[in-house]
């Protein structure tokens, strides 16, 4: 999976998003900084398609 920007979806400040579980996605800011709180019920997984993208693997 790439980042393709003809594909990204501008959101306004305050939007809510739901993605079913499993989805993979991207995350990516114009403007700057920006806040992102996730949400869910159960056990919940942080995976990275790439294992050279994740920051906890130093």
């Amino acid at each position: 999976m790439r980042l393709d920007e003809e594909k990204l979806e501008a959101h306004a400040p305050g939007s809510v998003v739901v993605l079913p579980g499993g989805t993979p996605h991207f995350q990516w800011a114009k403007s700057g900084q920006y806040i992102t709180q996730v949400t869910a019920l159960g056990p919940i997984t942080l995976e990275y398609l790439d294992p050279h993208d994740d920051p906890r693997k130093g």
